[in-house]
């Protein structure tokens, strides 16, 4: 879905995406555990970090910070952020 969102120039909804997948790695590492496929959510996790990091210039404990706003501020910090984005 990310890199569909960002060749349709939607890197907002490019960002939501990255940030949605950080939110399902947590709430699955346990099941994925149980499945022993845990090394691929474990590279799938490092590949959202680089590129929060590379294209929004965000970091991990920021992306955690965007996860616990309300909905309200949580939008309006997407489209903040989404002002930085960086093709790499």
């Amino acid at each position: 879905s990310y890199n569909t969102y960002v060749d349709m120039g939607s890197y907002e909804k490019a960002l939501h995406t990255l940030l949605t997948g950080l939110e399902k790695y947590d709430k699955y590492y346990s099941q994925g555990r149980a499945l022993g496929i845990e090394e691929d959510m474990e590279y799938c996790r490092n590949r959202i970090i680089n590129t929060l990091r590379d294209a929004y210039g965000i970091s991990i404990e920021e992306a955690y910070e965007l996860l616990t706003l309300d909905d309200d501020e949580y939008q309006v910090q997407i489209i903040e952020k989404s002002k930085s984005y960086k093709k790499n």
